[in-house]
């Protein structure tokens, strides 16, 4: 391990950090089987993190393109800590310090989300993968555009999704839901 120099350890690490990804997904996708609670997306975040495990092994299967799964999954996963930390506050702190910086937190998740996902992937991340020179790598580099032109249409639903919630929470009634889950009120 120690034995390699600076420039043979980053494909190394950018390896195992792409089986680390691929290990998640898959979780992922068992724990969603799995469930027992249900949320109104279920079926599209099944579809979901098995169209990312495509596209890591397509990644992965032309070696030379790790470094797309490492910097794809980085901006499109980089927006759902802060929800994560959003909801958290907001479910298990009920001092007011806690719900509004979880408002404060679901407001970065927002505009990292439109920032990364509705803007980076389609407009900067895609036409650079359509600029790869290399001739021989077309059939992994149209997989790659397929399957993040699928991503693309759940991103789409989930953008919805979160523009309501914003809008709810700014201009409505002030409550931050998640209206996948079933239970609608404010905790």
């Amino acid at each position: 391990m120690f034995d390699r120099g600076p420039e043979d350890c980053l494909p190394y690490d950018v390896s195992d950090y792409s089986r680390f990804l691929l290990a998640f997904y898959l979780s992922e996708i068992v724990d969603l089987i799995g469930a027992v609670q249900r949320r109104k997306d279920d079926v599209l975040l099944l579809l979901h993190h098995s169209i990312t495990v495509l596209l890591i092994a397509v990644w992965a299967i032309q070696g030379r393109l790790l470094w797309g799964a490492v910097w794809f999954n980085a901006a499109h996963e980089l927006s759902d800590i802060f929800l994560e930390l959003a909801k958290v506050l907001k479910r298990r702190q009920r001092s007011a310090v806690a719900q509004a910086l979880s408002k404060h937190l679901f407001t970065v998740f927002t505009l990292s989300w439109l920032a990364l996902r509705v803007y980076y992937i389609p407009f900067c991340f895609l036409p650079d993968t359509l600029r790869d020179p290399n001739s021989e790598r077309v059939i992994y580099r149209n997989a790659v555009l397929g399957l993040i032109g699928l991503l693309q249409v759940a991103q789409a639903f989930w953008t919805g999704m979160i523009l309501r919630a914003a809008w709810r929470q700014f201009v409505g009634d002030g409550r931050l839901i998640d209206e996948r889950e079933h239970d609608y009120g404010d905790e």
